[in-house]
């Protein structure tokens, strides 16, 4: 496997932080420390309402926010979620994905004892923020420790290098971000996604769901017969590599271009295979109206937290 690499880009009031594995991005994170998105905090919080048909339950964090606790992040063991908490129940967790599009935060009570013994819990069962989560670089310096790091951030690199380890950590006088790593966060920052070979796909964070939709463009008027399906390949990769990037979930459907049904259930299989490295995106299967269904929550099956009413 090629080797990996941290890149900090540091701005003022933004710093962006990038996985690499090779020349290919493999994570991208855009933090504001004025406004942080609360990744990784500890907070006290209390349970408020069971919801065995979502797999889960709502809980109270500090500040008013509403978090899930789905079945699986409870307790040790997955089981039906009245089996681990119950209502009115104060828990401390740890948030592991960001509120977005309107929906609350997801937690885990699945919280280390020594991260536990290290927090000072106030009296009470009110919510409250415990500690703050590490900054991202920090996350994935310790999720993926033989990555060494660079960042032309001065003040960045001595308090990495306090954290890491000097040897860990460089410092760059110039930008961190090439021209192609800039375009790339730039992609991620629109809706338009050109495709390899062709095409391109539109992603459409909504409040209700994301929709990622592909244009065949020119492909979509040409002879060969297996022009679509080669744009349609193309995108199903893509598609997988959008949500991990931009850190999308919740429900999420796919509208390949053009194709029968039969055809798009065979890329089914490249599909699920291209989300497996995201531990939260999972492949529902191909809706009756021919889009792909994804739960982007953790779920194994279809919930109604994801989809209401189906």
């Amino acid at each position: 496997m090629s080797a990996a690499r941290i890149l900090v880009s540091v701005s003022p009031g933004e710093v962006r932080v990038a996985l690499l594995r090779g020349d290919r991005l493999d994570e991208a994170w855009v933090e504001r420390p004025a406004r942080p998105d609360g990744v990784g905090d500890l907070q006290q919080a209390r349970v408020t309402a069971l919801a065995p048909a979502m797999a889960g339950a709502f809980l109270a964090l500090a500040g008013g926010e509403t978090g899930f606790l789905p079945e699986s992040e409870a307790g040790p063991v997955r089981q039906p979620i009245g089996k681990s908490v119950s209502e009115g129940q104060v828990l401390v967790v740890r948030v592991t994905r960001a509120s977005q599009g309107g929906k609350g935060a997801r937690v885990s009570a699945k919280v280390a004892p020594e991260a536990r013994a290290s927090l000072a819990l106030p009296p009470g069962h009110a919510p409250a923020l415990l500690a703050r989560g590490p900054e991202a670089a920090l996350r994935l310096a310790r999720a993926v420790p033989e990555a060494m790091l660079l960042t032309d951030g001065a003040a960045v690199a001595a308090r990495l290098r306090g954290l890491l380890g000097a040897g860990r950590v460089g410092f760059s006088p110039k930008p961190v971000f090439e021209e192609a790593l800039e375009a790339e966060f730039d992609l991620l920052a629109g809706p338009e996604v050109p495709l390899d070979g062709g095409g391109r796909l539109l992603v459409h964070p909504t409040p209700a769901l994301v929709a990622i939709d592909v244009d065949a463009a020119a492909a979509a008027g040409v002879a060969d017969p297996e022009a679509q399906r080669r744009v349609n390949e193309a995108a199903v990769l893509a598609a997988a590599r959008q949500l991990r990037l931009r850190q999308l979930a919740g429900p999420i459907l796919l509208d390949l271009a053009g194709m029968t049904a039969k055809r798009r259930a065979a890329l089914a299989e490249p599909l699920a295979r291209a989300l497996a490295p995201d531990h939260l995106a999972r492949l529902l299967g191909l809706g009756p109206l021919g889009l792909f269904e994804i739960c982007g929550s953790g779920c194994t099956r279809r919930c109604t937290r994801c989809w209401r009413g189906r």
